[in-house]
């Protein structure tokens, strides 16, 4: 049920309204579309804003991924000139 806990891994459920949201912004970005008939200027700016909030999201877990990776590397080349 949507808002509750997943029963097989326990992260909570995605609500309907966030889920749909989530698929609009993949087959906008996936096929270079907007969500409405119209210029970039003429979309809802709602819309607008939480795509920029996913955008936003989506940057800083690569940059969160990408310093882990990096630290991971410092971290494998400080062991590797021990042994």
């Amino acid at each position: 049920m949507p808002g509750f806990a997943c029963g097989r891994c326990g992260m909570p459920d995605l609500r309907v309204d966030v889920s749909q949201i989530l698929d609009i912004h993949q087959r906008c970005k996936a096929y270079h579309v907007l969500p409405f008939a119209g210029s970039l200027m003429e979309q809802p700016a709602a819309f607008m804003d939480i795509f920029d909030a996913i955008e936003g999201a989506v940057a800083r877990v690569r940059r969160e991924q990408q310093d882990d990776a990096k630290r991971e590397a410092v971290k494998q080349e400080k062991l590797g000139g021990r042994l």
